[in-house]
């Protein structure tokens, strides 16, 4: 599961759990910024949301906004950009912790 290693490995927590308040301390929600909603994305997010402790909050992003953003900075046409991909990306989990209220739908742990 890449968030275990990605984060909690790389920021020593597996070995030195008692470092998780210093990190995380001050949270108050886990939000999954979806991209490509699906149940088992979801059970992964709601997971990672019971580790910390907190309520997850989703937020369905989509992948439209990063193209059009994308395609302006590159200075392409707007249209072409809106255009759905061919071989759309593989999907993650993209999940974030933050101290602040976000919209979005909310599960409580």
């Amino acid at each position: 599961h890449s968030f275990r290693r990605t984060v909690l490995s790389e920021l020593g927590l597996d070995r030195h759990p008692e470092l998780w308040g210093d990190y995380f301390g001050s949270y108050n929600r886990v939000v999954w910024l979806s991209q490509a909603h699906s149940a088992a994305l979801e059970e992964q997010a709601t997971d990672i949301a019971a580790l910390f402790g907190l309520p997850l909050t989703i937020l369905d992003v989509g992948l439209d906004g990063l193209e059009l953003e994308l395609a302006e900075l590159l200075g392409a046409d707007r249209a072409t950009a809106a255009a759905p991909a061919v071989n759309p990306p593989s999907a993650t989990t993209q999940v974030l912790v933050t101290g602040g209220p976000l919209p979005g739908r909310q599960r409580g742990l």
